[in-house]
């Protein structure tokens, strides 16, 4: 029988409410913007005709200590052309059937939900959706299970759940007895990720035993799940550079503040520790995590930099408690490239951007910032990563690659009147940042708008020379 996993459909906001209560006050609306869809998400209701489906188609102080187990070179050399995309599929309903592996096998990186025991209703188990994706790709399509080992919940499975009670893995607010730390999350019991934490009969600490669990049911294989070789690594959720509550967190008996940098230390050092085991018994894997709050203007990376080939930008656009939201735009752009910097080979960050699904201004607004850099774009809809994902008249353009020439690096600043730019193989694509007004500007040579159905009156096939942006907005035009 399926375990139901709802609680796995409402993980967004963790890590950037704590962030947006340090610099803007912007807590009190996202935790009103979760209770106000919360109904929409569990239900993973999301039919509605007018939606784009496509269904044909290691000390903190110093360097991370390499464990000795690389991705593959393949993996490592993946370098898709222009735009790229990627979508955190994790919310209801979670059995990628026919018309969810259809899209996905369009997109270029795919995160999914996984539990043990995981069946669907038209495929015997995730062996088989992962197969069927990869074998449907023509774009080279990754593919990642979703883990998280910083909290527990009721629905997650018996074994899990009775092994960290009975070695007492769980953060307390002093020692290892009482009743457990709260996560951020409301229904969450914390876990202690990092190394402090006692030994198991077999001498392994929380998240070594949770990587060894994790990946026999995902990968070799266990009692209850056959081998599933087609991941291509797991994404881990809330890699947050600090912890996100107070706890005990080196057992001496005293409460530790989330506040102290020697504490963020601590909790960098234990996901540091535990991704480094996880390439131990995994060689060859690729490694997201979630990386919401490594932008933010006071981040400590420490260990982090250069640990994960990439991860989820959670609601980087289109959220109450988004950077550009509460920071501007500018802000924004400064996150994303601090997040890309610290991100080792092949980068498979996902660039996140909330909004309705025909709201096709916005979503030209946040592809056009995404290939300002060279992240993987996702464009979600309803507040609860819903699959399968959506597919838009300028995914259809082949951008190529950025040209080698300075307008096409990887841009930090505006090129006219306020308007970003970068130039590619067979196009260039505009972007007008929030707060910047309408702007027209002049291209320097004759370039041509996209053809497509669902903006026309944008998309309308026209040759230019002059573009009128809307304030918000971007546009992708060929050469």
């Amino acid at each position: 029988m399926r375990v139901a996993e709802p609680a796995r459909m409402t993980r967004r906001l963790r890590l950037l409410i704590p962030l947006c209560t340090a610099w803007a006050a912007c807590a009190g609306q996202a935790t009103n913007q979760v209770a106000a869809s919360e109904a929409s998400r569990d239900s993973g209701s999301a039919s509605d005709a007018s939606v784009p489906w496509d269904a044909g188609v290691l000390n903190d102080a110093g360097p991370l200590a390499d464990s000795g187990t690389r991705h593959d070179a393949g993996v490592e050399a993946f370098n898709p052309p222009y735009p790229r995309l990627g979508a955190y599929s994790i919310g209801g309903p979670q059995t990628y059937d026919a018309a969810f592996r259809a899209i996905a096998a369009k997109y270029h990186v795919i995160i999914v939900s996984n539990w043990q025991g995981y069946s669907t209703t038209d495929a015997a188990n995730m062996a088989a959706v992962f197969q069927d994706i990869k074998s449907r790709s023509t774009v080279g399509t990754k593919l990642f299970s979703y883990v998280s080992t910083n909290e527990t919940e009721p629905y997650l499975e018996t074994p899990l759940l009775s092994q960290v009670s009975s070695e007492h893995w769980d953060l307390y607010p002093q020692g290892t007895t009482g009743t457990p730390v709260p996560s951020a999350w409301a229904g969450a019991t914390e876990v202690n990720n990092t190394t402090f934490v006692k030994k198991d009969a077999s001498g392994k600490i929380w998240t070594e035993w949770y990587a060894d669990f994790r990946y026999a049911a995902f990968v070799t294989g266990d009692s209850r799940d056959v081998p599933n070789p087609y991941g291509d690594g797991f994404f881990t959720d809330n890699v947050s550079w600090f912890p996100l509550v107070n706890g005990d967190w080196n057992l001496d008996g005293v409460t530790d503040s989330q506040n102290d940098p020697v504490v963020q230390g601590w909790y960098r050092d234990g996901y540091a520790h535990y991704f480094s085991y996880l390439r131990s018994i995994w060689p060859g894997s690729v490694q997201l995590g979630n990386l919401a709050n490594w932008g933010a203007p006071n981040a400590t990376l420490g260990v982090y930099d250069q640990m994960l080939e990439g991860g989820v930008l959670e609601g980087y656009l289109g959220d109450s408690w988004s950077f550009e939201t509460w920071a501007g735009f500018d802000t924004l752009m400064k996150a994303y490239r601090t997040t890309m910097d610290a991100l080792r080979a092949p980068k498979l960050a996902i660039f996140g951007d909330d909004g309705a699904a025909t709201d096709y201004q916005g979503m030209r607004y946040g592809l056009s910032a995404a290939l300002m850099d060279d992240a993987y774009y996702y464009h979600s809809y309803g507040g609860g990563y819903q699959p399968p994902p959506l597919w838009y008249d300028e995914f259809n353009f082949n951008l190529g690659y950025p040209l080698k020439a300075a307008a096409g690096a990887r841009q930090s600043g505006a090129w006219s009147q306020g308007v970003w730019r970068r130039d590619f193989d067979n196009g260039i694509v505009l972007v007008n940042p929030k707060g910047n007004g309408p702007q027209t500007v002049t291209l320097g040579g004759t370039f041509k708008k996209l053809s497509g159905t669902q903006d026309p009156a944008v998309n309308n096939g026209a040759s230019v020379t002059t573009v009128t942006l809307k304030d918000r907005d971007g546009i992708i035009l060929s050469r």
